[in-house]
């Protein structure tokens, strides 16, 4: 939910990626606003002021959409992640950095710099317990007293904290 909107995920309405609805005046009587799937089945997603990252699970790919008119979301860009699994992503603080998950044995943490849209790269990557065939799973990224915290699960190894705030290392 951003903004009094609820973004829904590999739903069967409108499509299988998200459907978007007004929850602002009436939570319990949702408006629909729009839906998008363009670029296909959407796992999960994050929003922030109308702009989706959306995770496709099975392309391996984030889309970043400007949905601020949900009934004809806009491609802002798309990249694809190490382990071409996409599970989830969420932003930095600062909106520079998306933090990716691909729930695939042995996978990884990953932090993109996505500043410039039509130059996305990979900063770094970070796995729980190299070696072990851990899944990682979620990830969301707490900022306390100016620094990022990216706080992640992982099917094996439980929870991390990670210091985020140098997304390069």
């Amino acid at each position: 939910i951003d903004n009094g909107k609820v973004y829904l995920y590999g739903s069967n309405v409108g499509g299988q990626g998200a459907v978007i609805a007004d929850v602002s005046s009436s939570p319990m009587s949702p408006v629909y606003l729009g839906s998008y799937d363009a670029g296909g089945y959407i796992h999960d997603g994050y929003v922030r002021n109308d702009t989706m990252y959306a995770g496709h699970v099975y392309a391996g790919t984030v889309e970043i959409v400007d949905l601020t008119n949900p009934a004809s979301g806009v491609l802002l860009a798309s990249f694809s992640t190490p382990d071409v699994f996409t599970h989830n992503t969420w932003l930095s603080q600062d909106g520079k950095t998306c933090f990716t998950t691909d729930e695939v044995d042995n996978s990884f943490l990953s932090a993109f710099d996505i500043s410039n849209f039509t130059n996305i790269t990979l900063l770094d990557k970070i796995q729980s317990n190299p070696g072990s065939g851990s899944i990682v799973h979620n990830t969301y990224v707490i900022n306390k007293s100016g620094i990022d915290y990216a706080v992640t699960s992982w099917y094996k190894d439980g929870i991390t904290i990670v210091d985020a705030s140098n997304p390069s290392n």
